[in-house]
């Protein structure tokens, strides 16, 4: 887990009320929430599973996810050992109705035999084309220890099976993970030995996960010296017909060889699936020599029209 300062911390959530789909019924609120504007924003609780309404969590660094379904998945991590937590809101939550607290709590996704395992840093994917039954398989991973735990489901969050991503994987840290197809996924995380970023991808719902390429050439300057950002893949614009993608690793690092700031950013590209690699310095992103764009953590997104962000 990337190194930084812990407080007493809680998951809130904000729902637009203009954001409706007509025929949708909104899961009430077992505690009221508050309303800004066109805003309705809630601590979400961590009670029995199935529940809905207002309550208390401890949960950080949020992840949020709508499948082309309309159904919403919120994650959240309780720190290393505290497993993660995961609420799902099935079809469009807006409408005049809407609470901040409609969200269905679904448990600890990462969790082994009930035990909250994992818990360190959390990151979701929905697929982009349904499976055998009709629903878009759904990953959550975190951070466990020194590996990886990606859970999945194929019924929108009902069940969860567990995948250990550990044989073979160095000592790991800040997981990033993408979706594409029915069945595909990519992985991506920080090598602590080299400082490298991973590129591992799964062929089968998430049942097992491959090393495929490192985002950065290996020798590469930036390779020792780097922070790592999320990992996106496009679904519109295809590089051929044979079954690739595109795909985007986020990264800041020096400028250039012997800088001790990572004061430019860049965009690692992969046109075959994740197979290989290609990285990109962002046009006027360089700072000064000795500025740190060194946030945690840098983004980029894909969307729905397949510009990049």
């Amino acid at each position: 887990m990337s190194a930084r300062c812990h407080w007493t911390r809680s998951l809130t959530i904000a729902t637009l009320a203009l954001i409706a789909s007509a025929g949708i019924t909104i899961m009430p609120a077992t505690a009221p929430a508050e309303t800004v504007g066109n805003f309705s924003f809630g601590e979400l609780g961590t009670g029995a599973v199935g529940s809905t309404g207002c309550g208390a969590n401890v949960a950080g660094e949020p992840a949020i996810h709508v499948s082309r379904a309309d159904n919403v998945f919120l994650g959240s991590e309780n720190g290393l050992g505290g497993g993660s937590e995961l609420w799902r809101g099935l079809g469009a939550l807006g409408g005049s109705g809407a609470s901040g607290c409609g969200l269905e709590y679904r448990g600890q996704p990462n969790a082994v035999s009930g035990v909250g395992a994992a818990g360190g840093d959390i990151d979701l994917a929905i697929a982009s084309a349904p499976n055998t039954a009709g629903n878009y398989n759904l990953y959550v991973s975190s951070l466990n220890l020194a590996s990886v735990n990606v859970a999945r489901s194929a019924d929108n969050a009902a069940t969860f099976s567990q995948t250990p991503v550990q044989g073979g994987l160095p000592v790991d840290d800040r997981e990033w993970i993408a979706a594409f197809g029915a069945e595909t996924s990519l992985l991506t995380f920080h090598e602590v030995a080299t400082n490298n970023i991973e590129v591992l991808r799964s062929d089968n719902g998430g049942v097992l996960y491959t090393r495929i390429a490192t985002a950065i050439p290996v020798g590469d300057y930036k390779e020792a010296n780097n922070e790592l950002g999320n990992l996106v893949i496009d679904h519109r614009n295809l590089p051929d017909q044979t079954g690739n993608f595109y795909a985007y690793q986020s990264f800041v690092a020096p400028s250039k060889p012997g800088g001790s700031h990572n004061n430019e950013a860049f965009l690692a590209v992969s046109a075959d699936g994740g197979h290989s690699w290609a990285d990109r310095p962002i046009p006027c992103s360089v700072a000064s020599a000795t500025t740190n764009l060194d946030h945690n953590f840098p983004n980029v997104s894909v969307d729905p029209a397949g510009h990049i962000w």
